[in-house]
């Protein structure tokens, strides 16, 4: 009775999302509270709390300290999950369907235009981690949902002479929605990648996968990224053993996929050409390194070729640039010989441009 007693003293005195908003409010939850009405089908209730949020960020962000930088940067991380729920309750107060003339409806852009801008608006992939990441997918996934429920609702309003006109209105819009879910799970899984955090990222790869599966239809060919962050948990996983076959298989694997996607654009196979960089690095580190020494040319040519392409955002190119860089010096230090190039005038030279890429492991490297 006593454990009774105190389970349900603990749960009253467990905030509640209505009854203590504005303390949820004052705490920076407001986006949470926003989300929550949202799921509970009350889109007048999120909408009546956006004032309250904006004015309970202005009062906290007024509050800090203009150095407090890390805390600045923990109070807009709500700020992209308020912005979508504003925007997708802007699109519910206008009509999903309209009338095409001669007693056909269509839908309108609302989910195509939603979905375009929610493509271009990602968290950072060097300052935000798992949980920032985490929290954007799942709020999108729930956005979609409701918005999913509007247009059923719409759809369901209208006597349809053909019902193949009324499945492929459903289609045609919630496949556009299906495929910003998939796409903001997989550059999730990019960016942990990037910073190391290889478990979440896979389990943004298998959610996208997922999707993909239950729908073939609505997605088009895998992209390049998706399959570089396959073969990415694979090299993870072989980076521990250092087994000669794996990592000779893993090479392959990669080799397959560089033919495969040999027309992508230069930005999209450099990924790729990274991780045979790293297969060909734990080769020489211990894993083979005969094997490691006659594939090096191969990936440092690779490499040298796909980012002496034109590109269109050499920026974001800096990774790769590092990894020729480090290519370079292990070439260098056996002696091995690579067709006449100047791998220190290489090195060198990959080292200024990721450096005019902004990146500040590069100025480092620099001074080294």
């Amino acid at each position: 009775r006593a454990e009774g007693a105190a389970g349900g003293a603990g749960e009253a005195c467990a905030p509640h999302p209505v009854r203590d908003s504005s303390l949820l409010l004052d705490a920076g939850l407001g986006a949470l509270l926003v989300l929550d009405r949202l799921a509970a089908g009350s889109e007048d209730g999120a909408r009546s709390l956006l004032p309250g949020c904006v004015q309970a960020f202005v009062s906290r962000w007024a509050a800090l300290h203009p150095r407090a930088t890390m805390v600045r940067l923990k109070e807009l991380e709500q700020l992209q999950l308020l912005a979508e729920a504003n925007e997708l309750l802007d699109v519910l107060k206008r009509p999903l369907l309209a009338a095409a003339g001669t007693g056909r409806w269509v839908a309108t852009d609302a989910v195509a235009a939603l979905a375009r801008t929610w493509s271009g608006r990602y968290p950072s992939s060097s300052q935000h981690g798992a949980a920032v990441w985490d929290d954007v997918v799942s709020s999108r996934a729930l956005l979609f949902s409701v918005l999913e429920r509007r247009l059923n609702e719409a759809l369901d309003a209208v006597d349809f002479d053909d019902e193949d006109e009324r499945a492929a209105i459903r289609q045609g819009s919630l496949g556009a929605a299906k495929r910003c879910i998939a796409e903001s799970h997989e550059r999730a899984a990019r960016a942990l990648r990037i910073q190391g955090d290889f478990e979440p990222a896979k389990g943004h790869l298998l959610a996208s996968m997922a999707l993909r599966k239950a729908d073939p239809k609505c997605f088009g060919p895998v992209s390049v990224q998706f399959q570089a962050g396959l073969l990415q948990h694979t090299v993870a996983k072989a980076r521990a053993s250092r087994n000669s076959g794996e990592l000779l298989q893993i090479w392959q694997q990669g080799v397959k996929l560089n033919d495969m996607y040999a027309s992508n654009p230069p930005e999209e196979r450099c990924e790729l050409a990274e991780l045979q960089a790293e297969v060909v690095q734990l080769m020489l580190d211990g894993g083979d390194a005969d094997e490691g020494e006659r594939l090096l040319t191969e990936v440092i040519e690779r490499l040298r070729s796909l980012l002496d392409s034109p590109l269109a955002s050499p920026a974001a190119l800096a990774p790769a640039r590092l990894k020729l860089v480090d290519l370079c010096s292990a070439s260098l230090k056996r002696g091995h010989e690579t067709r006449g190039v100047d791998l220190a005038r290489v090195a060198v030279a990959e080292v200024v441009r990721a450096m005019a890429g902004g990146s500040l492991a590069a100025r480092d490297r620099l001074l080294t």
